[in-house]
């Protein structure tokens, strides 16, 4: 039955989906870790479903395609004005800088 079940169209979008939270980290420069510690892992596991049922994945698909071909980002932030995780992405840019602070 779980073989089945990831044939299945929806089962595959919703894995698409969902690793977009992975590649907007990725474009961002925020580490799996640093995003993983926010709110102890929860918040991740929010943002997940966030994209996962996200209105805006075909504008985040041409985001994150127009930065791997050597776009810059058009927002002052580099996060996208239309992205749902904006919040969360910035909070872990924030808590990304504050941590380099304290190391230096």
């Amino acid at each position: 039955m779980r073989e089945q079940a990831r044939r299945w169209p929806m089962f595959q979008e919703a894995i698409r989906r969902g690793r977009l939270l992975e590649e907007m980290l990725d474009a961002l420069e925020i580490s799996a870790g640093s995003a993983a510690r926010e709110r102890h892992g929860d918040a991740i596991g929010q943002a997940r479903s966030t994209c996962i049922s996200c209105p805006h994945t075909r504008k985040c698909e041409i985001w994150l395609e127009r930065l791997r071909s050597g776009g810059a980002p058009q927002e002052p932030c580099g996060i996208p004005d239309f992205c749902l995780n904006a919040r969360y992405l910035e909070s872990c840019i924030a808590h990304a800088a504050s941590r380099i602070g304290r190391t230096t």
